[in-house]
């Protein structure tokens, strides 16, 4: 084999030898979130790029364009954008819409753009760009910017698509990335960060879970999280000597198995509470498995809060929440009943170790 030949595998195999070879490259390292319509609370919004690397904007209230910003790592040719978002009202600063989004971006069109303002002046240049956020009701928007205000003058046929164009308030160039409608609607997403319905076992002392299994409404196990528990097996021990040494604890064994009859109901309910119970701001929401003895409870609850003062409830006539002393705290009861008991382990449940 000739050095020529050779040394051009080795050329395609360490760098493509293309001038189309992809290669990662930081455009941005600055993010920003802001609006257009007033004050919003940006949750956990995220873009990802095409090499796996993610930019947050998720910066609490915002209000104006750019809005917050922060170094935040860096972002190549974005490709992927998700994440939640919610409208305030500014007279009382309570949310009032939520929306979210999931949806891919045109990369190839992205760094045909990003490419453009890069090489866009003629007398200015900046190692880094910047990625802007801005939401205007459902409305997302993506935007990449050099930050040019001094001598901006474009280069002689820069931008010949037209892609250039002035950041909503006018003041310096931007090219748009992505421009999308979100969904909508008037309570939090379930499992999102406004509705997080973690998922936690409530047990009696000297007891322990040896099996659960809780499916959600896309039919998935529940980990860590649950919209809605739609089906749910769970097995658990408790100790009934466990004043002895723990090498000769003896355990009564607990399980029992539910499929929810109308989780659209429940979820009727859950709104119902989250909108009319309390007088503060709502922060974490759970969903529990409340097991003491063969006594079983799954309820929803969530956390209030009020700057100093304590959050108040408000009865419902119909019942759709009540206190549930177990947990001291008001609630949705989504299920109560007795669970089967036995002085060995169930079939197919192994022992308590």
């Amino acid at each position: 084999m000739s050095k020529f030949v050779s040394l051009l595998l080795v050329c395609l195999v360490l760098t493509g030898c293309s001038d189309d070879q992809d290669v990662y490259k930081t455009h941005a390292q600055l993010a920003n979130a802001g609006s257009l319509d007033g004050p919003y609370g940006i949750i956990d919004v995220y873009a990802t790029d095409t090499f796996g690397g993610r930019m947050g904007f998720g910066f609490g209230a915002v209000n104006g364009f750019p809005g917050k910003s922060a170094d935040v790592g860096g972002l190549g040719v974005p490709n992927f954008i998700a994440g939640h978002w919610v409208k305030q009202n500014p007279d009382t600063m309570r949310n009032s819409v939520y929306f979210r989004i999931s949806s891919p971006i045109d990369s190839d069109l992205a760094k045909k753009k990003i490419k453009t303002l890069e090489n866009y002046y003629e007398n200015y240049s900046t190692h880094w760009g910047a990625m802007q956020f801005a939401v205007d009701g459902p409305k997302a928007m993506l935007f990449f910017t050099l930050n040019c205000f001094d001598d901006c003058t474009p280069r002689k046929n820069a931008d010949p698509n037209g892609w250039v164009i002035k950041d909503p308030r006018s003041l310096t160039d931007v090219v748009l990335l992505f421009d999308g409608l979100g969904e909508t609607s008037p309570s939090p997403y379930p499992k999102s960060r406004l509705d997080t319905r973690f998922l936690n076992f409530e047990l009696a002392e000297y007891s322990g879970i040896d099996f659960s299994e809780v499916r959600d409404v896309d039919g998935q196990v529940a980990e860590s999280a649950v919209e809605m528990p739609v089906y749910s097996k769970v097995a658990w021990s408790e100790a009934i000597n466990p004043d002895d040494d723990l090498k000769h604890w003896k355990y009564r064994y607990y399980q029992f198995e539910h499929s929810m009859d109308n989780p659209e109901a429940q979820e009727s309910k859950i709104q119902a509470y989250r909108q009319g119970a309390f007088d503060g701001y709502l922060k974490q929401t759970y969903m529990q498995f409340l097991l003491k003895g063969d006594n079983v409870k799954i309820t929803y609850s969530v956390s209030c809060y009020m700057p100093m003062t304590q959050c108040t409830v408000t009865e419902d006539p119909k019942k759709r929440w009540e206190y549930i002393p177990e947990i001291d705290r008001y609630g949705v009861v989504l299920f109560s009943g007795k669970a089967d008991t036995s002085d060995k382990p169930f079939d197919g449940i192994p022992a308590p170790q």
